[in-house]
């Protein structure tokens, strides 16, 4: 982590999820005093895409450029509703949001506005999650590939965390997940932190005498997504879990799918803070 909190962004959409953003969102940035943003997003490439323009050759529908205007009409619109949502439980939680409301592609307009922040917090699944399509692979996937800051994903309620599992090695993302979670410790001082190493053949570092927020990191050794979700799985999504965004023998700008971080973003019940 660079530093203690400045900027949070948070991605709203229209989903469940999307609501636990907002709520991770400003209570983090109450505690901190820190700039809160609350961003959605009307994708241009649902309206301007040659999909529409084809619906509506077959349909005969006419004028195409009025049809367009229309809609994007109507989706600026449920995305101030969107964001009016959002500001409320912010307020509730007694932050003051700034409100974006952005055209463009979603990956694209969310990399340009946390250009200066160090937290992006999304939910697990957006506005599609009543199909049961997941984060990876969705825009919600993309533009935690696209960001340089840390990433909070949360699931769809949310609960105030009284655990935090702590991913512990000896790579630059897990040192900062280290700092997180000493800087989150101090702002939310009941959590029990309860940091993790998992040791492999040869491991040649030695953690035995280290601490993370003033608890003794535990050396466990096995498979490393189980002892992960295990541990982070056990109380459900009061849980809190910090792990780097990819792992020692990775770069920071490689993709995450395939990962570690991958797997648990969809298996743990509770948030996940992707470090970098």
């Amino acid at each position: 982590m660079k530093g203690q909190l400045r900027k949070i962004v948070v991605a709203m959409d229209n989903s469940s999820f999307s609501m636990t953003a907002a709520h991770w969102g400003a209570t983090l940035a109450n505690a901190a005093q820190c700039e809160l943003v609350l961003a959605h997003v009307v994708d241009v490439r649902y309206a301007n895409g040659p999909w529409f323009a084809d619906v509506c050759g077959v349909l005969g529908a006419a004028p195409y450029e009025d049809l367009v205007h229309s809609l994007s009409d109507a989706m600026s619109e449920r995305g101030s509703n969107i964001l009016a949502m959002g500001e409320a439980i912010a307020k509730e939680r007694g932050a003051k949001p700034i409100l974006k409301l952005e055209h463009g592609v979603f990956p694209e307009v969310i990399k340009r506005l946390c250009e200066d922040a160090n937290l992006l917090v999304l939910g697990r699944r957006g506005d599609d999650s009543a199909t049961g399509n997941h984060l990876m692979g969705s825009a919600g996937e993309r533009a935690i590939r696209a960001v340089d800051c840390s990433c909070l994903v949360v699931p769809s309620d949310f609960a105030a965390p009284d655990s935090m599992v702590v991913g512990v090695n000896d790579s630059g993302p897990s040192r900062s997940a280290c700092a997180w979670a000493e800087y989150l410790h101090e702002m939310f001082p009941n959590i029990e932190v309860r940091p993790l190493h998992i040791a492999e053949d040869g491991d040649s570092v030695v953690f035995e005498e280290m601490t993370v927020a003033g608890s003794s990191v535990a050396i466990m050794k096995g498979d490393p997504e189980k002892i992960l979700l295990d541990e982070g799985g056990s109380l459900k999504e009061r849980s809190l879990s910090v792990i780097g965004a990819v792992g020692h023998t990775r770069t920071l700008k490689e993709l995450i799918l395939g990962t570690l971080s991958f797997h648990l973003l969809h298996k743990l019940p509770g948030p996940v803070l992707l470090a970098r």
